[in-house]
């Protein structure tokens, strides 16, 4: 198994979640409706990564330098390509941000970053290329968020990435003991909004271990466990993301009852349909490049759009027109990304790992 199609298809419908929700808590709607949390849709995508990263540690048999290698060029090029167009746009990211309400959150928290990210680039980039850039958040408070704030996922990610090795050493023997005192450590973690000094992963430590667990029993080479049992695990999945305060585990925990047909055959086929179908494994396969660019993207529209529609005296009209647009040019922009830069160094660096 390399890929499963339903979780593409998950992976490129966050992407989205993410993008549509973004627009929409600049524009302060989040003030006046309910609007989903796009914190939970990171949380997934944690979960994916612990996922396909078990996948890809227990089935290829490499060095841990050639999973790092390969796993780096997976994420650098595009991350570094974004950062290098957020420090080239930043005068017209800062007009976007003056033309919103700037006294509201998430607007004015925001500016900050980008400024920083411009001005001190000879700083935030070589960071950002190690993509170590959490690191000097002792020294430059949020620069995780510098120049590209969604790129605190990145370092995330990556530190994830370091450390998965010892992780899976620790949960793939299924003994009772390592398994509960590395879930309890994370839950505590997470319990107590703890993270380790600039070891950032460390705070979503329990979103990859659940990725990572959920693949070894349901997924991996060994027995599977049996319908009852497995009904159990995934549900005390859900009750740890509702007792910890983490709606993506939950979201996770009744995702995987469903695909595994545990509420019925008919709710099965229903999300089969809808998570894996050409469009959605679509989305999926340029979720990453739609990510990092979809901010980018919304603050060239708001600049335009912003002549004809006032933001801040109907943002609700100025949503529903701007939304469209920002969806249709990133995807454009990440089909883009994905074809010329992602699929080309993915291609590239399997080919050295293989010689």
């Amino acid at each position: 198994m390399n890929r499963i199609g339903i979780f593409d298809g998950l992976r490129g419908y966050c992407a989205l979640w993410v993008a549509v929700v973004h627009l929409a808590r600049m524009l302060v709607l989040h003030n006046r409706y309910w609007i989903p949390n796009p914190a939970i849709a990171v949380e997934i995508f944690f979960i994916l990564s612990g996922f396909v990263i078990t996948n890809l540690l227990t089935r290829r048999k490499e060095s841990y330098a050639a999973f790092l290698f390969r796993r780096y060029f997976r994420l650098a090029p595009a991350f570094i390509f974004f950062c290098i167009l957020y420090i080239l746009s930043v005068d017209p990211i800062i007009a976007a941000l003056s033309k919103l309400d700037t006294t509201q959150y998430p607007v004015y928290s925001v500016m900050p970053m980008y400024v920083d990210g411009a001005e001190r680039w000879y700083i935030h980039l070589p960071a950002h290329i190690t993509m170590l850039h959490g690191l000097l958040e002792p020294w430059f408070p949020d620069a995780s968020k510098a120049i590209l704030p969604e790129g605190w996922t990145m370092t995330i990610e990556w530190q994830f990435y370091l450390f998965a090795p010892i992780l899976l050493l620790l949960v793939q023997n299924k003994s009772i003991v390592s398994i509960s005192l590395v879930l309890l450590a994370s839950i505590a973690m997470q319990f107590y909004n703890y993270r380790l000094p600039v070891l950032l992963f460390t705070g979503y430590l329990i979103d990859f271990l659940i990725g990572m667990l959920t693949f070894l029993n349901f997924y991996g080479e060994t027995k599977q466990p049996g319908k009852n049992q497995s009904i159990l695990i995934l549900l005390l999945i859900s009750g740890i993301g509702f007792l910890i305060g983490k709606p993506g585990l939950t979201l996770w925990g009744i995702f995987i009852l469903i695909t595994h047909g545990h509420m019925g055959i008919l709710s099965k086929n229903i999300f089969e349909s809808i998570f894996n179908n050409r469009l959605s494994n679509f989305f999926g396969k340029i979720s990453y490049s739609l990510y990092l660019s979809h901010v980018l993207v919304m603050f060239y529209i708001i600049n335009i759009l912003t002549p004809y529609i006032n933001p801040l005296q109907n943002p609700e009209k100025f949503y529903l027109i701007a939304m469209p647009l920002m969806i249709v040019i990133s995807v454009m922009l990440s089909a883009i990304v994905y074809n010329f830069i992602e699929k080309k160094f993915i291609q590239w660096s399997k080919e050295i790992v293989a010689h």
